[in-house]
């Protein structure tokens, strides 16, 4: 997939955008993120924690991970766009909501 998500996205201008995170329990994958990188800014998206291992701390411990090796590559912003199960998590770590998104959905 990561091959797939590079083409589509290098199509659109970005240069070598894809990072993809798994957060392992006991060695199983249960958490997964997506960033993307432009200019001076990492996009975090697709941040998801398996339902039975939720409020456990591990998205918590991904988003860090995700933003420490983000800043160490020169990153100095972050955004994202938060759930409703998510949105306290971003809060606490540190993000800080700047507008609401409304979401539509064709189905044919």
């Amino acid at each position: 997939m990561r091959s797939t998500y590079r083409k589509v996205l290098m199509d659109e201008g970005f240069r070598d955008p894809v990072r993809i995170y798994l957060g392992l329990y006991d060695g199983e994958p249960v958490a997964t993120a997506c960033c993307y990188f432009e200019h001076d800014v990492v996009g975090i998206y697709w941040v998801s924690t398996l339902p039975a291992f939720r409020e456990r701390g591990i998205g918590r411990r991904l988003m860090n991970i995700v933003l420490r090796d983000s800043y160490d590559a020169g990153y100095k912003f972050a955004i994202l766009q938060a759930s409703g199960e998510g949105f306290k998590m971003y809060k606490d770590i540190g993000f800080r909501q700047v507008c609401n998104n409304t979401r539509y959905e064709w189905k044919p």
